[in-house]
């Protein structure tokens, strides 16, 4: 049995996830207004997203590298 506590939701300001995924500002709204990446959630004056749903869109990111069949994101 795991007895391992679920980690808790982090929200995360748009530094971090442009630092985490590399990308520009421009190409990371870009991408939202694609579908391509996870909405941001406003926050009063700030934006924020989920830590987790930004993970699993890396995590996507790069299975497609392993399986190199698979549309990019």
């Amino acid at each position: 049995m795991n007895d391992v506590p679920p980690k808790p939701q982090r929200l995360i300001r748009l530094p971090e996830v442009l630092h985490r995924t590399g990308m520009s500002r421009s190409a990371l709204y870009k991408r939202i207004g694609q579908g391509l990446f996870p909405a941001q959630i406003k926050l009063g004056w700030t934006t924020v997203w989920l830590e987790s749903d930004v993970d699993a869109w890396i995590e996507a990111l790069l299975a497609t590298r392993d399986h190199p069949g698979e549309k990019a994101i």
